[in-house]
């Protein structure tokens, strides 16, 4: 997650927004590379910019933590074939 906001928080978020009780055990990694995302960062060809930020940030992700279950919820799809190797 790039969130600053603690664990518990995400917790409630995920149940309001997705209806999804997440137990105690999930881990969330804090991520460094979250900025990679941010529109702001190009000004031209935003969306393929923030496809390729995007695979970053997911190849950060799994290399900091390999998951049992691979869930993006920003939806992009090129973060798919990163988390399939």
């Amino acid at each position: 997650t790039g969130d600053t906001v603690s664990d518990d928080v995400i917790r409630v978020k995920a149940r309001e927004r997705f209806g999804v009780t997440l137990p105690l055990d999930v881990s969330f990694i804090r991520l460094h590379h979250c900025y990679l995302l941010d529109a702001k960062l190009y000004p031209c060809f935003t969306m393929v910019g923030q496809a390729l930020g995007g695979a970053l940030v997911a190849l950060e992700a799994l290399t900091r933590h390999t998951p049992a279950v691979f869930v993006d919820t920003m939806g992009s799809a090129w973060t798919y074939p990163i988390a399939r190797t």
